[in-house]
């Protein structure tokens, strides 16, 4: 079977269920695929994750005292 044709079969399947719950699971499917969280490596999340907690905590300084001690490098 061709894609066209799987993606037909899968839209009359989704046009006649009546069931919220296939529903709901079909539209996490894809938001979960399309969500970059999901595409970055465990290294990556975690510096996500210890920048926000740095900024939560204020950790952290405004971005003009950033860039004006690296423009003086």
């Amino acid at each position: 079977m061709n894609v066209y044709a799987e993606k037909i079969a899968l839209m009359k399947l989704i046009l006649n269920t009546e069931n919220p719950e296939v529903l709901k699971k079909i539209k996490d499917f894809f938001v979960k695929e399309n969500d970059f969280w999901n595409s970055i490596s465990q290294a990556e999340k975690e510096d996500i994750l210890n920048g926000i907690q740095e900024i939560e905590s204020g950790d952290s300084y405004p971005y003009e005292a950033f860039m004006q001690k690296h423009r003086s490098i």
